[in-house]
């Protein structure tokens, strides 16, 4: 079994002056992870995301999914090894702007790629790029996207 842990803090200032306004935002994935060999893992992950502009606007997502992870070799201390998965997310969705609050739904793909440095046979850091596309629907509109994330975070093994 493994455990893997990632988080992503950001704030980005835009313009200046009066029109100078900062957005914050904080991302963490846990999954848990079941190995069915040495290379091959399915897996169940939760992600929260939320983001902040200003006082009166924010939004957020809780993201539940299940997919799996192939390793492309088995792994030693000290070994890099790459891997690929994908999962299927159910995204919901929140956001209050004033006094308003909306909410929605949806579902995603994610495929990613990465690799493990092997601390010790059982933990590693792990890098990986992922691409989701999905849709939700919000006060009966909905919308397509893509998102693109670069995350960097620590595995346990057991």
């Amino acid at each position: 079994n493994e455990v893997p842990l990632s988080a992503n803090l950001t704030s980005i200032t835009s313009g200046s002056g009066a029109n100078k306004s900062t957005t914050d935002s904080a991302t963490v994935f846990a999954s848990f992870g079941h190995y069915f060999t040495s290379q091959m893992v399915g897996q169940f992950a939760v992600g929260v995301l939320g983001t902040s502009s200003g006082s009166s606007t924010s939004s957020g997502a809780v993201i539940l999914g299940v997919g799996g992870k192939y390793y492309f070799m088995d792994a030693h201390k000290g070994d890099v090894v790459p891997f690929a998965g994908a999962r299927l997310d159910l995204v919901s969705l929140s956001s209050k702007s004033g006094g308003t609050t909306t909410t929605g739904s949806g579902s995603q793909i994610t495929g990613f790629v990465g690799a493990s440095n092997f601390l010790s046979e059982t933990a590693s850091l792990h890098l990986t790029l992922s691409l989701s596309a999905g849709s939700v629907e919000v006060s009966g509109t909905s919308s397509d996207y893509t998102s693109t994330m670069l995350e960097i975070g620590f595995t346990q093994r057991f």
